[in-house]
């Protein structure tokens, strides 16, 4: 697809469909996520030696949510895989990140 008709297409997405280009304001607050990740290591007892890296707001297309890095990987406690972070719903629920091996 030559140049100009793809900007022709991603314009006209845009105006055809601007709420799923645009993310909305999320519902769950960045400190909020802050919060329940580090309970969520404090609990664990994991809050010594592993901390929150980033927190990225995935909204714009889909159901948005929270992504929480740790600062490392580290051994899962169910399967044997590598725990990197955790995807955290706007109802505050989430679910840990594994990396299975």
């Amino acid at each position: 697809m030559n140049p100009i008709r793809l900007l022709l297409v991603a314009f006209f997405c845009i105006a055809l469909f601007p709420n799923q280009v645009q993310a909305e304001i999320p519902s769950l607050s960045a400190a909020a996520v802050a919060q329940i990740a580090q309970k969520d290591l404090e609990e664990r007892n994991l809050h010594t030696e592993i901390f929150v890296a980033e927190i990225e707001y995935k909204g714009k297309f889909g159901t948005p949510y929270w992504m929480v890095f740790w600062s490392k990987t580290f051994p899962a406690q169910t399967d044997g895989g590598k725990e990197w972070g955790l995807r955290i719903q706007m109802d505050g629920s989430f679910v840990r990140m594994v990396r299975k091996r």
